[in-house]
């Protein structure tokens, strides 16, 4: 097991703990993938999923550091997805009602805002602004590519964000 002991030194190459993580989230994304569209049915989700795998896939075909710094920098943006499972479960369950429901809700908002809503912008930013510095000059299509998924996620980070923040914000039905 190699672990990068400078993690904000951007490598050259994809090194063996990074390229093992990155196939543990290919795994996971098919998975995902299939198990959340055949319960929901939603489209975004499974185009989430999708970029996300074209991403990734060109990343370890490609073996390039710089574009496995910003897939790891996606990968903050799981931190919210644990939480976000757990509120669905005890919504399904009924316990919406429950204190604990209430501050896991509380703690999705928080970890969504700062993992997706800030990371998102931030990383658009910091891998436009890279550009010239780490050489994707070489490969204009796998930066454009690359560029593209991570604006699309932004703005489905921003668009669940919101949706999430309705949901908070409904108020609980009246009973009769």
């Amino acid at each position: 097991l190699v672990i990068n002991p400078y993690p904000w030194v951007i490598e050259t190459h994809v090194t063996p703990y990074q390229a093992r993580m990155l196939d543990i989230m290919m795994g996971y994304l098919w998975y995902d993938a299939y198990a959340e569209y055949s319960l929901t049915g939603d489209l975004d989700i499974l185009a989430h999923h999708v970029m996300g795998f074209v991403s990734h896939i060109t990343t370890r075909v490609t073996n390039v550091g710089p574009i496995m710094f910003y897939t790891m920098m996606v990968f903050v943006a799981e931190g919210s997805t644990p939480v976000m499972h757990l509120c669905w479960l005890m919504h399904a369950l009924k316990k919406k009602d429950s204190l604990i429901f209430k501050l896991m809700s509380v703690v999705l908002l928080l970890l969504f805002f700062f993992c997706r809503v800030i990371n998102a912008p931030f990383s658009v930013y910091h891998y436009t602004s890279n550009k010239a510095n780490i050489g994707w000059d070489e490969r204009p299509v796998l930066y454009w590519g690359n560029w593209i998924i991570l604006v699309a996620f932004s703005c489905l980070n921003f668009i669940w964000f919101f949706m999430l923040i309705k949901l908070a914000l409904k108020p609980p039905p009246k009973l009769d």
